[in-house]
Formats: C-alpha cells, sequence, structure tokens
C-alpha cells in the first residue's frame, strides 16, 4: 500500500515537472517573440504553392528560391533536393508567397534562427537547450503584424496622427497587415482569362455572392520579368482585330454567321480595309470589339435567343472552328514571336508580324486546351513579351492572361477574379463583358512603369511624393530632366529602378530593383513612413545589409557590426540568394557589396552553386540565345553576374512626405 503510494507520488511529481519545463519553454518562447518585436529585420519563410501550371523544381525559379531560402513555411528542403538527386521532379513550383494572406501566410523568426523543422525538432526534445532552441521558433507574419500594430509607440505629431488613423482604416477594411502581397511566379502554361474587378464593384459583387467574391477590394497588379516573360494583356485596337478577322476563316466561324452578317462586323473590316486612316472614336471602336468577343463568348443577346438545340449547334461550330485552326498551326507553325520580330523589322511587315504572332499564342493555348473558345483571344488580346527587367502594370478592369515565364509579382491583397476562359473553374462571361471597358484609350498595355532611382534620398522622398501626387505636365518634364541627369551616376553605383502603378490612384505597392557590381553602395528611402520586404535573388560576391530605424525608443544590438543609440536601432545582416526579410517602418535600407576576393574557396562554392544563380544562368543564357545583339552595357549588368534585390513598400500617400 506504501509502495503504490510513493508510486503515485513520484509519477505526480514528474508531471509537475514536466509542466513546469513546458511553462518555462513557453515562457521562453513567449519572452523572444515579444523580444522579436524591437528588432527592426527578421527573417521572412515564404510559402510555397504547387499548381498544375508551374514548372518542374529544376526549371522553376519558384523551386529554386525555396530551396535558397532560410526555410519555408511549408515546404521542407531536405525534401525537394532528396527528388531532385532522384529526378522525381514531376511536382510544379508555381508560386512563391511572401506576405500575411490567409491562403499562404508567411512565417517570421529572428534573423539568425534556424529552419521550422529544426526549431520543432528542438521543442520536441526535454532538454535547456532545446527550450532555447524552440524559443526562435518562427511564428506567423500576421501574428507578428499584429502584435506589433498593438506596440506603444511615441506620440507622433499631428499630421502623421491622421495619417496613422488613415491607415488603420485601410487595414481594417482589407482585414490584412499588408497591403500588398509579394510573389515569384513560375508560368509554363497560360493562366486563365481574367480579369479584377474594381474596389467598387467588388463591393457590391462581394455584398451579393461572398463566397465567389471573399473580399470588397480591388486587385491592381504588377509584373516584372526575371527572366523572358510573355503575357497577353488588354484589347488590341479594333482595326488590328478587324485585319486579324478578314483573313482567319476559323476565327469567322467562331464568332458565327449572325455576327459575321451584323454592321459590327462590316464595321470592323472596313477599319481593316482604312488602317492607314487615324482611328474612329474611342466609343464606337470599343463597343465593335465588345460585340464582337461577346459574340466569341457565346454572351451575346443572339445566343441569349436561341432555342437550347440551336445553342448546341453554335458551341459545336465553335468546337469544329477550334479543331480546324489547331490543324491549321500545327501543320505549318508560326515562328517564335521574339524570332520573327527581328525579321520583320527587317521586311516592315507588320501585318504579317501581327498574324504570326497572333497564331503563336493561339497554338500555344490550343496545345493546353484544345477544346476551351477561349483560345480565340490570341486575336483580340495584345501580346507582350517582356525581357530581363522590364514590367506591366494590371489595373482593374484590364483582361490579362500571363503565357509562359519567369516573374516577380506585386498586387494588392485581394482574390476577386472574374474569368471567361481557359480554365475549369467558374466562368462568368455576362459579368467579364459588363467589367471590362473596351475603349481603345483604356486597353493601351501600362509597359512604362519604371524609373531611375535618384541617389540621394531627399531626392528620392521628393519623387515618392510626386508620383503619389495627381501628376501635371510639369511635374512630368521635371521627373523626365532629373532621370537623365542622373543616368551617368547610375552607371557607377549600379542600377535600381522604382517599379510602380500610378500611386496617386494605387497605392498599395511599389518596389525598387537594385542591381550592384561589386564595390558598390546604395542608401534607400523608400521605408521612409512604412515598413517593407527585401527578397535577395543574387549575390555572387558578399554583401550586406545596413539598417537603421528609428520607429522604436527601445533598441537592441543585433550584431556584432551594429551600432544602437537611444533613438535608433542599427542592424548589419550578411545576404545571399534566396534571404528573405521583412524590415520595420521608418527604415533606411543601405545595401553594400564587396568583392569576389575577400571570400574565402567555401564561401565561393556556396554562392556559385546557389540554385538561384544556376538557374538565372540557365534563363539568360536562352534569352542571349534568342536575342544575338544586346548592349554592352546591359551585358555588364546581368543580374546573374551581380547583386539583385527587390525592396517592397506599400500603402504610400502624399501626406506621409511632408
Amino acid at each position: 500500500m506504501l509502495s503504490h503510494h510513493q508510486d503515485h507520488q513520484q509519477h505526480h511529481m514528474q508531471q509537475q515537472q514536466q509542466q513546469q519545463q513546458k511553462e518555462q519553454q513557453q515562457q521562453q518562447q513567449q519572452q523572444q517573440q515579444q523580444s522579436l518585436l524591437s528588432f527592426p529585420v527578421v527573417r521572412v519563410y515564404p510559402y510555397v504553392q504547387r499548381y498544375a501550371w508551374g514548372f518542374a523544381a529544376s526549371k522553376s525559379l519558384v523551386a529554386a528560391v525555396a530551396q535558397a531560402a532560410a526555410a519555408c513555411a511549408n515546404y521542407p528542403q531536405q525534401q525537394q533536393q532528396q527528388q531532385q538527386q532522384q529526378q522525381q521532379d514531376s511536382e510544379r513550383f508555381a508560386e512563391l508567397w511572401i506576405g500575411d494572406h490567409p491562403n499562404g501566410c508567411s512565417l517570421v523568426a529572428p534573423v539568425d534562427s534556424s529552419s521550422p523543422a529544426a526549431a520543432a525538432a528542438a521543442a520536441a526534445a526535454a532538454a535547456p537547450a532545446a527550450a532555447a532552441a524552440a524559443a526562435k521558433a518562427p511564428i506567423s507574419l500576421a501574428e507578428y503584424l499584429r502584435r506589433l500594430s498593438q506596440q506603444p509607440r511615441q506620440r507622433p505629431p499631428p499630421q502623421q496622427q491622421q495619417q496613422q488613423q488613415q491607415q488603420q482604416q485601410q487595414q481594417q477594411q482589407r482585414g490584412s497587415g499588408l497591403p500588398f502581397l509579394f510573389k515569384v511566379l513560375s508560368v509554363s502554361s497560360p493562366l486563365s482569362l481574367q480579369c479584377h474587378p474594381d474596389s467598387s464593384l467588388a463591393a457590391k459583387l462581394h455584398q451579393q455572392q461572398q463566397q465567389q467574391f471573399p473580399d470588397s477590394s480591388h486587385k491592381p497588379e504588377l509584373a516584372i520579368a526575371a527572366a523572358p516573360f510573355a503575357a497577353l494583356a488588354g484589347f488590341r485596337a479594333a482595326a488590328a482585330i478587324g485585319l486579324l478577322l478578314q483573313h482567319n476563316q476559323q476565327l469567322q466561324q467562331a464568332l458565327g454567321d449572325h455576327f459575321m452578317a451584323s454592321q459590327e462586323a462590316k464595321k470592323l473590316l472596313h477599319l481593316a480595309q482604312q488602317q492607314q486612316q487615324q482611328q474612329q472614336q474611342d466609343e464606337e471602336e470599343g463597343r465593335l470589339v465588345k460585340a464582337a468577343f461577346a459574340a466569341l463568348l457565346r454572351a451575346d443577346a443572339h445566343h441569349q435567343q436561341l432555342q437550347q438545340q440551336q445553342q448546341q449547334q453554335r458551341q459545336q461550330q465553335q468546337q469544329q472552328a477550334l479543331r480546324a485552326l489547331h490543324e491549321r498551326l500545327k501543320k505549318n507553325p508560326p515562328p517564335h514571336p521574339q524570332q520573327q520580330q527581328q525579321q520583320q523589322q527587317q521586311q516592315q511587315q507588320q501585318q504579317q508580324q501581327q498574324q504570326q504572332e497572333a497564331d503563336w499564342v493561339a497554338l500555344l493555348l490550343l496545345s493546353h486546351y484544345p477544346t476551351d473558345v477561349g483560345c480565340f483571344a490570341a486575336y483580340f488580346l495584345n501580346l507582350i513579351l517582356l525581357k530581363e527587367g522590364e514590367a506591366i502594370f494590371i489595373p482593374p478592369n484590364y483582361m490579362h492572361c500571363y503565357l509562359q515565364g519567369h516573374c516577380i509579382e506585386l498586387m494588392a491583397a485581394s482574390d476577386n477574379v472574374i474569368r471567361g476562359g481557359l480554365t475549369s473553374k467558374t466562368l462568368n462571361p455576362n459579368l467579364l463583358l459588363q467589367t471590362l471597358d473596351f475603349k481603345p484609350s483604356a486597353q493601351t498595355p501600362a509597359t512604362n512603369v519604371q524609373q531611375l532611382l535618384p541617389l540621394e534620398q531627399q531626392q528620392q522622398l521628393l519623387l515618392l511624393k510626386q508620383l503619389c501626387t495627381p501628376p501635371d505636365q510639369q511635374q512630368q518634364q521635371q521627373q523626365q530632366q532629373q532621370q537623365q541627369q542622373q543616368l551617368q551616376q547610375q552607371q557607377q553605383q549600379g542600377e535600381c529602378r522604382l517599379y510602380h502603378p500610378p500611386l496617386y490612384k494605387f497605392n498599395e505597392f511599389c518596389t525598387v530593383r537594385v542591381l550592384l557590381p561589386p564595390n558598390a553602395k546604395r542608401s534607400l528611402a523608400l521605408l521612409h513612413r512604412t515598413p517593407g520586404v527585401l527578397l535577395v535573388l543574387s549575390a555572387p560576391w558578399p554583401a550586406v545589409m545596413r539598417v537603421s530605424s528609428s520607429s522604436s525608443s527601445n533598441s537592441n544590438s543585433s550584431c556584432s557590426n551594429s551600432s544602437s543609440s537611444s533613438n535608433t536601432r542599427d542592424m548589419c545582416v550578411p545576404l545571399r540568394a534566396g534571404d528573405i526579410f521583412f524590415i520595420a517602418a521608418e527604415s533606411t535600407v543601405t545595401l553594400e557589396t564587396g568583392e569576389k576576393q575577400q571570400m574565402g574557396k567555401e564561401e565561393e562554392m556556396q554562392r556559385s552553386t546557389n540554385p538561384i544563380a544556376k538557374l538565372l544562368q540557365q534563363l539568360q543564357q536562352q534569352q542571349q540565345q534568342q536575342q544575338q545583339q544586346q548592349q554592352q552595357q546591359q551585358q555588364q549588368l546581368n543580374s546573374s553576374n551581380n547583386f539583385l534585390a527587390f525592396l517592397v513598400t506599400g500603402g504610400l500617400t502624399a501626406q506621409m512626405f511632408q
């Protein structure tokens, strides 16, 4: 009886010890997570999305970044490496998410912490060392931002108080700590034909159909090519569509006899014949394009009036047109647009060029969606071919379709999308037609969305203020003059380009692309009032990030090279390809590169075999083969042979720079 009592007492003591260890471990973890808020820089673990349209791991920039990153929120890198070694490469890597979106939230941890898997393993072990390691376990970026927003701060001036209130209201409306979602995309097959509603329409759709439209936000997007990237964006001019229609029997069959006999079709064909003349009225051209596209999607008034049997016959005619087009293009495949563009520049045959590039897109779409009438969108939409560093902005209510390639993408944190084809998901052609603005003036692809960033921080802030203010002609001229004056200086210090939408309309995001040679240094004032994210894509030699932050008076020195004072927090962080960091607001970020000679053999080997560096070199070699003639400056500032990083922020307003 006594023995049983002793056993019970001993078991109770063990339980108490285990409970104490657990509480101690939780307390250490809470303390570590609380101290995490005092650092101006934390490491980010991205979230990997695997969709069917992505690339296999060996050819995916997404997979390369995921493998090179310190860790990922949802994908074990060891498993990826083993699969590659065993050539089990069937898994597709489509998107890498950096943000606090609930469908793929990133994690954050101290800059020097271990991976999530290592932290979890340490947490499972019952030892003081394990508890210390578990204290560095990552937390979600959403939770980190929530705690950060609750931190006590010094009372700002009245003007900044009003700005903070506006930011808090915007944050409550979108239900997310960050106004943007930062992505890396690897697109091996075309995505759906789609557009995103503007804020006004999104609010109505969210109220009426919450399951299909889960939020009330618009979703502008910006894609920056990390390698050759192809997309469809915006409708061609009515005359160009008429010209393609005139010489394409399959397209005529797809639009149907009723449309081809209509006044709209006759006017389109007439515009094609009068192509040398100036374009007609904006509204009229938009009406003609809309009528033709509605006929293609079987969303025109005539189709709605047909009986069910007649509608089925109409669909069968379109399927016949698809098969006939596919057979014709397979027999005589059109050349790749980049190849034929060089030839056409010599032959000056613009009409033939448009026909061939539309055929090339149609064949690409048919190879993936042979029974989808959306393949005929190749003859309606502009083909955009971006080289590395080039970009396109996709505003709301704008038809687009990513075709293939690798890019960096920024977008507002929204899930609202209206699809018109090239997908097995829900289509809504009637809503799509109501949403799109078909006027030619609204359809010109927005590819002029970048400019050189000034060297001086005050000039950077002035530029950002100008971009956040509705422009006038004088401002635009001043900006162009400043760019020309800075160009010579930029070449000596590397190249920093600011990519942005019209910030006075869409302030959710902008980014600086930093391309630095050895022994270069650039300071960036982009995070003057807002936090940001840094992604390093290439670091072939030693590089560091120095962050000076004044967002809090509680400072902690976080590395041997850092210094701190009562009003500022400084950090010095070594950089490698694949590094991702969240940086506090009110920070100055300085990126600095060293020399190759400063590296030891082991470090040089690690940097040269980095998966991102290897893939970027392969992609750039392919681009050079397609484009034999390149300028000398572009060769010198090659991204795989230089330091390359993107610094992203969002929520900028002109009032921040007063």
